[in-house]
């Protein structure tokens, strides 16, 4: 067996995409992120169906149990959202993204079917939801690694930024279907089941645009399908196999499994433990948390709600400024990924829009504080008018900041070989602290009221401060990551040492590269 033959000598990060590669990193990109809109629909609609009166009345939600049902409604979502993301890295790591991606939205579909019927009441919408969260909840994890996997990374962040894009017009469509229905829609049994009949169809897409998508090519290279890893690749960059830069590419990816292997013995999802990873989990997991509490989600969930604390006291009113605040969502995140993420980097985002949503957040609870909005009245303040914009300035400030950027940051800066286990597990960090942020908003805004602003601000302005010691990835490659944080370091024993040897000589065992690039050969 011939050595494995070293790649010829190229600077990929200068290389440009050609128009068949860039057409088809698009699509995949659209069609896997179109997940969040799954996510971002089913996590929206709820703020509207709550104040349905029709749901009140089929459910008989009162002004005693209405705080419990919200905070029930909402939480035990992201409490299925946690166990979805940590069950599913098994699946992930086991038959590929593709599948996992395509079982999750299946999983989903059963829950948003339980929510549909409403005849067990109130005990069976809950299960409904739970379901629903752990079909969320693995989609969660199995796209961001799928589409970090698969995405050159002179666009990885701006490609990444597609998912942020798809959850929020998930979002925005829950908010105008509620809206709709509320304006539309008379007969009772029908309003509120019609926007949770709409959130099947997200899931439906994914599961039919999934198929004819390509398997990512380092989830094949781990498990020794370099044939189909190489031609993948090549599919995706619009290249030959024999081309030098999809053989560069690929034998990047080779060797870096290859060494990973080496100096770990192959300890699988343990190695996030390691000292080369332990801080990247550490990171990521810390990133995740962060997002929640700088409070998006409490407006996003209970918008309607946090409108009426502002002023708006009237559901039609109230849901259309809901819609309006999902559209200010959705155009600046488009916009905004597109120019900032790759052009001032990850880091910078953070800290800026970290900044202006703390400060935002501690004007509207100054206004909120100094001019209450007079409930007997039927006309808006000027204040109440500048707490609603100040809501929307807030909201842009996170569409290029912690909205897309931790999810791009988690799911580049792990190792091939554990990238799975590593995702879900900051995944399941946004779920947890999704779940705790959502069971306690409902509660706080009826008792702190200006309070939770205050208290959003000071969250934000502590996120920024963790966000200065945060290293810069952008422009790196996946397999240049160990570079920056350091490569993982196994236990010095002889059994690992052994297993390692092992492992590296069973990988080129199992496959023979001979690359002749400048003649046209490829790896086989």
């Amino acid at each position: 067996m011939d050595p494995i033959q070293p790649a010829p000598t190229l600077d990929i990060t200068t290389l440009k995409l050609n128009r068949t590669g860039l057409i088809r990193t698009i699509i995949t990109t659209c069609v896997a992120c179109s997940g969040g809109l799954m996510w971002g629909y089913d996590s929206g609609v709820i703020s509207g169906i709550l104040s349905l009166e029709s749901f009140k009345d089929h459910f008989h939600v009162t002004a005693s149990n209405s705080s419990a049902v919200s905070s029930n409604a909402v939480s035990l979502l992201q409490a299925g959202g946690f166990f979805g993301a940590l069950f599913i890295s098994p699946a992930c790591q086991r038959f590929g993204r593709r599948l996992s991606m395509i079982f999750a939205a299946i999983v989903f579909l059963c829950g948003a079917v339980m929510q549909i019927a409403g005849t067990g009441g109130l005990p069976l919408f809950y299960v409904g939801r739970v379901i629903a969260g752990l079909g969320v909840g693995g989609v969660t994890c199995c796209v961001p690694t799928y589409v970090a996997e698969m995405l050159p990374k002179k666009i990885r962040g701006t490609m990444m930024g597609t998912w942020q894009f798809w959850i929020v017009t998930g979002v925005t469509i829950s908010y105008w279907t509620d809206y709709g229905v509320n304006e539309r829609v008379n007969d009772p049994n029908s309003q509120w089941r019609i926007p949770l009949g709409v959130q099947m169809i997200p899931a439906v897409l994914l599961i039919l645009g999934t198929i004819i998508l390509k398997e990512s090519p380092r989830w094949l290279a781990k498990r020794g399908e370099d044939d189909k890893a190489l031609a993948n690749l090549a599919y995706m960059r619009g290249l030959d196999v024999g081309s030098p830069e999809v053989q560069a590419e690929y034998q990047e990816i080779y060797q870096a499994l290859l060494h990973e292997t080496e100096v770990t013995g192959g300890v699988t999802w343990k190695e996030m433990f390691l000292p080369g990873n332990r801080k990247r989990a550490i990171i990521g997991f810390s990133l995740m948390a962060a997002q929640q509490f700088s409070g998006t989600n409490a407006i996003g969930y209970y918008a309607p709600q946090i409108f009426e604390a502002v002023g708006i006291s009237s559901t039609s009113t109230g849901l259309f400024a809901t819609g309006l605040y999902g559209v200010v969502k959705m155009v600046m995140t488009m916009a905004l990924c597109l120019f900032a993420i790759e052009r001032f980097g990850r880091r910078m985002c953070l800290l800026v829009g970290g900044f202006f949503m703390g400060l935002f957040m501690l004007i509207i609870g100054v206004l909120l504080k100094t001019h209450p909005p007079n409930p007997d009245s039927a006309v808006l303040s000027s204040a109440s008018y500048a707490m609603v914009v100040f809501i929307y300035l807030y909201v842009t400030a996170y569409c290029f900041s912690w909205g897309p950027v931790p999810w791009i940051y988690a799911s580049e800066i792990f190792p091939n070989r554990i990238r799975e286990y590593c995702v879900a597990l900051c995944a399941s960090s946004q779920w947890l602290f999704n779940f705790v942020v959502t069971q306690f908003s409902p509660y706080a805004l009826k008792s702190l009221g200006w309070g939770i602003f205050m208290l959003f601000m000071g969250f934000n302005f502590l996120n920024c401060i963790g966000v200065w010691f945060l290293p810069e990835t952008t422009g790196l490659a996946l397999e240049e990551m160990d570079t920056l944080f350091g490569a993982p370091t196994a236990i010095d024993n002889a059994k690992v040492r052994e297993s390692a040897v092992q492992n590296a000589y069973d990988a080129k065992q199992d496959v023979e590269f001979v690359e002749d690039a400048e003649q046209g050969g490829s790896r086989v």
